[in-house]
């Protein structure tokens, strides 16, 4: 099962939440520092090594046995979901990395039948960081 780990909680394990990500670039993008002169072609590029933050997509679903069930999981997912800090962000096919990651957009939850489908977008600092503490070797 793909899911993902957000703030300490699983999308499947903790609330049956099927996830896929749809899009989870390997580079953010750079912060273009660039001047354009006019009547000159073209600009000139200031070089900027920063980075801005990544957006990560993720659709996500839910099977309940009735509406009301359907309803009452979107409600713990907002309270899941809603956080005013950054928080991490692992996903179960790349488990020794996460993100530093905040939802900012509104989550828009549909509903067909007992199925219901949404997308969610994680706003996260630009670089993963490893899950496994560093360590330091003295060479003796």
């Amino acid at each position: 099962m793909i899911g993902f780990t957000y703030n300490s909680k699983h999308s499947y394990n903790d609330y049956g939440i099927i996830a896929k990500s749809v899009n989870r670039p390997i580079l953010p993008n750079l912060i273009k520092k660039e001047l354009i002169v006019s009547g000159k072609s073209g600009s000139w590029d200031f070089n900027s090594n920063q980075y801005e933050n990544r957006i990560i997509t993720v659709d996500i679903s839910d099977i309940e046995t009735t509406i009301a069930n359907l309803r009452i999981n979107a409600r713990v997912l907002a309270a899941w979901l809603s956080q005013t800090e950054y928080k991490q962000l692992i996903f179960d096919d790349e488990p020794l990395k996460y993100y530093l990651a905040k939802v900012y957009s509104a989550v828009d939850f549909e509903n067909i039948k007992r199925l219901g489908k949404g997308k969610l977008i994680f706003e996260c600092q630009p670089f993963a960081i490893s899950t496994v503490a560093e360590s330091q070797t003295i060479s003796v």
